[in-house]
C-alpha cells in the first residue's frame, strides 16, 4: 500500500510521541522518589490541591489534580511521574512534525527529535512530577503554531492558538516571556493576515484569559497554605507569591557563589546533545537566518534562552539550558540540510539520502551511547528507597498524637503518606531546616506533653535528653523517662564495665530491597569516659562477612558520651540482606582509634522475625 509522503511525516512523529510515552512511562519512578527538591512538593500538594511554592504553577497544578482524580494508576504520585511521560511525549511528536515541515531539501529531519529524546535532563524530567515537561510541550505547541502563521496556514485561527499556547503558558512558567519577542516578531510580520480589530481582541482574551487560573491560589491559600508556611493569603502576599519576587535574586545577585565559563555552557550542550549536534546547530544558523521568518524567529528565541541561561545563577542549570538545545534543534536541521547536499554531487540519485543517514546516525550515536551506558540511572522503575523510607516511619508504634520534627523535605515525605495515603492522621509533622529552629521545636513539644522524634541528628539534642531509635526515627524524651522497654531476646553481654548488652531483636523489612533491622537493647551502668560505635553485620555460616553497618549509636545521634547511668539505649542498624545469612556479629569498638573491645554473635532464624 503506497503511503504519500505527506501523511508519512505525519504519521512518523505520532509514532515518535507514542514511543517517547512508552519509554518514559516504563522508566518512570513507580511513586515518591526524592526527598529535598520539587517533586515531593508537587506530590503531596496537587493531590490535595494545595498552593505550591511560587509562582504557583495554577496551569500544572489544575491539571495535575484532575489527572490524579481521574485515573487509578497505582498511588497519586506514580500518576504524575505519568503525566510528566506524557507531556514528555507530546513534546517529542509536535517537534518532530514541526521539524518535518521545514523547507529543506529532505523533510527527514524530524529524526534529529530523538536526540532530546535522549537527552539525560529531558528524560529525568520526563519521569518524575515535575513542572519541565509541561513547559517543553508549550515551547513545541508555540513553535508548531509559529510555523502555521508564518507560512499562512490559516494564519488567522494560528494567531488565535498561538495567543492561547501564549497564556497557559503565563499561567504556568514565567520562562515562557522568552518567547514573546518571537511572537511579536512573527505576529507583526502577518499582521495583513490576521484580520480586523475585533480579532485582535478576542487574541487578546486568548492569552490573558488563563491568567484567571491564578485566582485559585487565594481560594485554595485561605484554607491550606504553603506546604513551608509562607504563603500569606491576602493582596500583597498573592502578588509576591505569583511574582516569585524571592527569584529574583538569582538574576540580580549570585547568593550560590555559581561562575561559569563559556566552556561550562558547551560542556552542557554537549552533555545533553553531543558534539555533532552543536557543529550542526553552528552550521546551520545562516541557513535558517536566509530560510525566512520562522528560522529568524527561532534565532530569535534561541538567543534570549541562551542568555537567560547564563544570567540566571542557580545550581540546576541543566532543565534551564535545555530549551537552548530543544531550539537549537532547527538551526541543526539546516546545518544537516546544508552539509548533506555534499551528497548530492554524487551522480547516485540517492547520494542525498546516504549521506544524510550517515550525518544523522553521528548525531544520534553520542545519544544512544550515553543511555546504553546511564540505563541503570535512567530507569527509575524500580527506584522504592524514599518510598520504603516513608513507609517505614509511617508504620512505627508511635504513640497517637505524636510529633516528628523533621527538615522540610522529610516532613513533606511524612505529609505524603499521612495526607494523601491517609497513614496515621494522628501524627504532627514540624518542618524546620534550621538546627536551633528544631531543637526549640522538640523542647516545645516536650513541654506539651507530646511524644516527640526527629529524623536526623541535632546539635544539642544529645546532652539534654535520652534518646532511642524507633524504626528509622529517633525518640526524644527527657532523661531518665525513657520507659526501658524489654527486649524480644534476652542475650546478656558485659560488653564493658560501663555498657552492658541487654539483648536485641530483629525483623525483615517490608522494604523491596531486602534489608534486616537489628535492634540492640544497652543498659548503661556509669557514663561512658569514651565514645564508642558499633558494627552490625550479617554473618554466613562459615563466618565471612556478607553485608555490615557501622554508625554512633541511635542513627548517629546519641555519643556514648552522652549516655545517662540507669538507662537503657534502644539502638537501630538497618543491614543490606543479598543472601540469608546465618548470624548477626554486633562488634562494639572505640571511635577514634578503631580498637575492638567487645563483640557478640547473635542468632537469627531464616524466613521469619523476631519483632512485631
Amino acid at each position: 500500500m503506497y503511503i504519500s509522503r505527506e501523511r508519512l511525516t505525519r504519521v512518523l512523529p505520532l509514532l515518535l510521541a507514542l514511543a517517547g510515552m512508552a519509554l518514559y512511562v516504563r522508566t518512570a519512578a513507580p511513586s515518591v522518589a526524592t526527598i529535598f527538591d520539587d517533586s515531593l512538593e508537587f506530590q503531596v500538594v496537587i493531590p490535595l490541591l494545595g498552593v505550591p511554592h511560587p509562582p504557583g504553577y495554577p496551569l500544572y497544578t489544575l491539571v495535575g489534580y484532575a489527572w490524579t482524580h481521574m485515573f487509578p494508576l497505582r498511588d497519586p504520585a506514580f500518576r504524575l511521574n505519568v503525566l510528566s511521560a506524557g507531556f514528555a511525549g507530546i513534546t517529542l511528536g509536535v517537534l518532530g512534525y514541526t521539524l518535518s515541515r521545514l523547507p529543506l531539501h529532505s523533510r527527514w529531519s524530524w529524526p534529529l527529535t530523538l536526540v532530546l529524546a535522549l537527552a539525560p535532563t529531558f528524560w529525568a524530567e520526563a519521569t518524575i512530577a515535575e513542572v519541565y515537561a509541561l513547559h517543553w510541550a508549550l515551547m513545541a505547541a508555540f513553535l508548531w503554531a509559529g510555523q502555521a502563521l508564518v507560512e499562512g496556514r490559516r494564519p488567522g485561527r494560528a494567531a488565535d492558538v498561538l495567543a492561547l499556547i501564549i497564556g497557559l503558558g503565563l499561567a504556568h512558567h514565567r520562562m515562557i516571556v522568552l518567547l514573546l519577542p518571537t511572537a511579536a516578531y512573527w505576529m507583526w510580520l502577518r499582521r495583513d493576515a490576521l484580520g480586523p480589530r475585533r480579532r485582535w481582541a478576542r487574541r487578546l482574551v486568548w492569552m490573558l484569559g488563563p491568567l484567571f487560573l491564578y485566582a485559585y491560589i487565594p481560594l485554595i491559600g485561605a484554607r491550606v497554605g504553603s506546604l513551608d508556611g509562607t504563603y500569606e493569603n491576602g493582596w500583597a502576599g498573592f502578588w509576591r507569591w505569583v511574582m516569585a519576587r524571592d527569584y529574583r535574586v538569582f538574576l540580580t545577585g549570585n547568593p550560590f557563589n555559581v561562575h561559569r565559563t563559556a566552556g561550562d555552557y558547551v560542556h552542557l550542550f554537549v552533555q545533553e546533545g553531543g558534539w555533532v549536534l552543536l557543529i550542526l546547530a553552528l552550521l546551520g544558523i545562516y541557513g535558517a537566518w536566509r530560510s525566512g521568518p520562522f528560522g529568524r524567529g527561532v534565532l530569535l528565541a534561541l538567543f534570549f534562552h541562551l542568555a537567560f541561561a547564563v544570567h540566571y545563577r542557580v545550581t540546576d542549570i541543566e532543565v534551564f539550558f535545555l530549551p537552548v538545545v530543544l531550539l537549537a534543534l532547527f538551526p541543526a536541521a539546516w546545518g544537516l540540510d546544508r552539509v548533506g547536499r555534499v551528497g548530492a554531487w554524487m551522480r547516485w540519485t540517492w547520494g542525498y539520502r546516504v549521506w544524510a543517514g550517515v550525518l544523522l546516525a553521528l548525531v544520534l550515536l553520542h545519544p544512544l551511547k550515553q543511555t546504553v551506558h546511564e540505563w541503570e540511572v535512567r530507569d527509575r522503575s524500580d527506584d522504592w528507597a524514599v518510598y520504603d523510607v516513608g513507609r517505614d516511619m509511617m508504620r512505627q508504634p508511635m504513640p497517637r498524637g505524636s510529633a516528628i520534627v523533621g527538615l522540610l523535605g522529610e516532613t513533606t515525605l511524612v505529609r505524603y503518606f499521612r495526607d494523601v495515603l491517609g497513614y496515621r492522621p494522628d501524627v504532627r509533622t514540624i518542618p524546620a531546616d534550621r538546627e536551633d529552629q528544631r531543637l526549640a521545636a522538640v523542647e516545645q513539644a516536650l513541654a506539651r506533653g507530646e511524644a516527640v522524634f526527629i529524623t536526623r541528628p541535632l546539635s544539642g539534642v544529645a546532652s539534654r535528653y535520652a534518646l532511642d531509635a524507633l524504626g528509622p526515627l529517633v525518640r526524644v524524651t527527657y532523661k531518665g523517662q525513657d520507659g526501658h522497654p524489654d527486649p524480644p531476646y534476652r542475650h546478656a553481654c558485659s560488653c564493658l564495665p560501663t555498657i552492658h548488652l541487654a539483648g536485641y531483636g530483629w525483623e525483615r523489612l517490608p522494604y523491596h530491597a531486602p534489608h534486616i533491622r537489628v535492634v540492640l537493647y544497652w543498659d548503661v551502668l556509669d557514663r561512658p569516659q569514651e565514645e564508642y560505635k558499633v558494627s552490625a553485620r550479617l554473618v554466613r555460616a562459615d563466618g565471612s562477612v556478607i553485608r555490615a553497618v557501622d554508625d554512633v549509636p541511635v542513627h548517629n545521634t546519641y555519643p556514648t558520651t552522652f549516655w545517662s547511668p540507669g538507662e537503657r539505649v534502644v539502638d537501630v542498624y538497618d543491614v543490606p540482606e543479598p543472601e540469608r545469612g546465618k548470624d548477626i556479629l554486633v562488634i562494639l569498638y572505640r571511635a577514634h582509634t578503631g580498637e575492638e573491645v567487645a563483640r557478640v554473635t547473635l542468632p537469627y532464624e531464616e524466613g521469619g522475625t523476631a519483632m512485631r
